[in-house]
């Protein structure tokens, strides 16, 4: 067996053999007679040249295993070939079928078939439909450790895109989409990742300033740098983050702006108007309870109580009266809280309760599934939508620049106003640390701390009866 694994002949011959149609018995006796021969000097290198008489096959059968000589060499084939996929058509869209690595259980990777949609059929031709197939093959098969002399674009597109991007939330991959497009991409692209040093990219900081653009704009710039960066260290392309050290200017924010008590009430009373559903609802919501837009839009009706019973919601004790907040549904997307603190239950009062109830009552969507506010498909309210007409009846109180977040500092004004202490407060408005939560509070407790600077000046001001003083 080992001579004949070693000899140059014999595959030649059984390919000869297939090619003329043998059998398994007549192969098996070729075979032993072949191991039968007698001694001969060692025979010079077969050509490498495939042989002219007998046409070349992709795949030659030789029978059942157990019909083989169990003296054949067996050839190893690859186990991660380079594939071409396959494009079909399957309802309305062009789908590429492709097979992926995936990690099992055990640990090990494994490969599968995955199904990957390109296009509508009656939106792109087979041909382009063929084109985005052959980059999507390109980018699959090449799903390796990127090469150390790979360009800024290269890395974004091919690693960081995929790996990174891809799997944060809407508002990140905007952000990151934003970021890259218009203003790193097109700067240093086509630089090598090992040749961009902390002068390039803290030039292209300060060139986006002189520009007039703003510092959030600088700070994204920096972030997300410094976010590919560490994942080309990771890959082992570069040693160290140059986008780490660049220097930026001092943010300055604007003026934090709350309505006033009379200014809500105003507006509560022009949002009676069916033309602003639901916006009273949502008003009365974010004021009380401090909901921001995306926790009421992903709202569902099981996580809402409207009675006095107990009930469960997603497997905890759902106090009556009272509404979990467990999702947010951020303009396309659902999606997590934005923090872990943001997962809370809060009471409802029984002005919102009431409103609710008729919500729900009038609603052809109050399924378990359902949203509390939707469209008239039961699709999520958008942002944009209840934005233009909350901002229209803001206008009509005289206070057009209100916002959705505006009513959420004016909860936590309210909140402190009223004496809920500081650690309640924090948790009504979901913030991580109570420093959050006094940034929010434009109104301080002033009478706390006003006994104390009185009594400062006492002392400094009251005469010393003890110590004449003369001149």
């Amino acid at each position: 067996r080992g001579t004949m694994s070693r000899d140059p002949h014999f595959d030649q011959i059984l390919g000869v053999l297939a090619a003329l149609g043998a059998g398994p018995e007549q192969i098996s006796a070729v075979a032993q007679a072949y191991m039968q021969r007698p001694g001969s000097e060692p025979a010079e290198p077969a050509p490498t040249t495939t042989p002219t008489c007998v046409a070349s096959t992709k795949h030659v059968s030789l029978g059942p295993k157990n019909m083989r000589p169990k003296n054949m060499p067996k050839r190893k084939m690859p186990k991660d070939s380079m594939q071409k996929g396959c494009l079909q058509r399957h309802g309305k869209m062009w789908r590429v079928f492709l097979r992926e690595n995936y990690s099992r259980p055990d640990g090990t990777v494994g490969r599968k078939q995955v199904t990957h949609p390109v296009g509508r059929i009656d939106e792109i031709s087979e041909e382009e439909a063929g084109q985005k197939m052959a980059q999507l093959v390109v980018e699959i098969n090449q799903r390796t450790t990127p090469p150390t002399n790979v360009t800024v674009q290269e890395f974004y597109s091919g690693c960081f895109e995929r790996e990174h991007v891809m799997k944060q939330k809407y508002s990140g991959r905007e952000t990151y989409r934003r970021t890259f497009g218009p203003h790193i991409i097109p700067a240093i692209g086509d630089m090598k990742m090992t040749e961009i040093t902390l002068g390039h990219v803290q030039q292209l900081c300060d060139l986006k300033l002189a520009e007039g653009k703003s510092t959030s704009l600088l700070s994204h710039i920096k972030c997300g740098l410094t976010a590919m960066f560490d994942r080309a260290i990771g890959h082992r392309i570069i040693t160290y983050n140059p986008a780490s050290a660049i220097t930026l200017p001092k943010m300055t924010h604007a003026e934090p702006r709350c309505p006033t008590l009379e200014e809500v009430r105003a507006l509560l009373a022009v949002q009676r108007d069916s033309d602003y559903f639901p916006t009273w609802e949502l008003t009365l919501l974010a004021c009380c309870d401090s909901l921001n837009f995306a926790e009421m839009a992903g709202l569902l009706w099981p996580r809402v109580s409207l009675t006095d019973q107990l009930v469960l919601a997603d497997g905890q004790n759902l106090p009556g009266y009272s509404v979990a907040i467990r999702q947010n549904f951020y303009r396309k997307e659902f999606g997590t809280t934005k923090s872990p603190a943001r997962n809370r239950i809060l009471p409802l009062p029984m002005a919102i309760v009431e409103a609710l109830t008729a919500v729900r009552t009038r609603s052809q969507f109050s399924a378990p599934d359902d949203l509390v506010f939707c469209e008239a498909k039961g699709v999520a309210i958008s942002y944009d939508v209840m934005l233009r007409k909350l901002k229209k009846a803001g206008k009509q109180v005289g206070i057009p620049w209100i916002s959705w977040h505006d009513l959420r500092r004016y909860c936590a004004n309210a909140l402190d106003r009223l004496g809920m202490p500081e650690e309640d407060r924090q948790y009504m408005m979901g913030h991580s640390s109570a420093a959050m939560t006094r940034r929010y509070t434009t109104i301080p407790d002033i009478e706390r701390k006003r006994s104390y600077v009185e009594q400062i000046a006492r002392e400094l001001l009251a005469p010393d009866v003890t110590t004449a003083v003369t001149r």
